[in-house]
């Protein structure tokens, strides 16, 4: 169908390939951070939630990358700091979803609590110290071991720290 024509939400129909959001075939994709229902309607080819939040509308992505956080809600790629992450780091530009489930501009600092070794600065989160009570943070040295799977620990522990 040509462009203008009413093509009820399917792609397919369109001789372009995209159906806008008002059911009429579109001449071109849709442009970056505009609703979309899928991938195909975006120029970036995908459209996912604008952040990790079920409230959050579906997006055609400026990354033009998406990723599941949870299923069924796939993510942009590329949030800014500040935008909702939930958990997870490779929705985020810097890479670091904080501990407060928001992108975060830089790594997290050492000693501070943690998830993950993508979210410190220094490279590594485990506990801080031989103690299954220990919570996680980032490692001061930049290291980690297993003392008993799954239990990481930081290495280079201060004197009278379990170990």
């Amino acid at each position: 169908l040509a462009a203008g024509m009413k093509c009820g939400g399917e792609n397919r129909v369109c001789a372009s390939g995209v159906c806008g959001m008002d059911d009429l075939c579109r001449e071109e994709p849709i442009g970056n951070e505009s609703p979309c229902r899928n991938d195909a309607q975006c120029a970036s080819g995908a459209c996912a939630r604008s952040e990790a939040d079920a409230e959050a509308g579906l997006v055609c992505c400026t990354s033009g990358g998406r990723r599941y956080v949870s299923y069924p809600n796939k993510v942009c790629t590329g949030l800014a700091a500040g935008m909702k992450c939930g958990g997870e780091n490779r929705v985020c530009a810097s890479g670091v979803c904080g501990m407060d489930d928001l992108c975060r501009e830089e790594p997290i600092g050492n000693e501070s609590p943690c998830r993950n070794d993508a979210q410190c600065a220094s490279g590594a989160c485990a506990r801080s110290e031989a103690d299954a009570e220990a919570g996680l943070v980032c490692c001061t040295s930049g290291g980690r071991r297993y003392v008993s799977y799954p239990n990481k620990v930081c290495t280079g522990l201060a004197a009278g720290m379990k170990c």
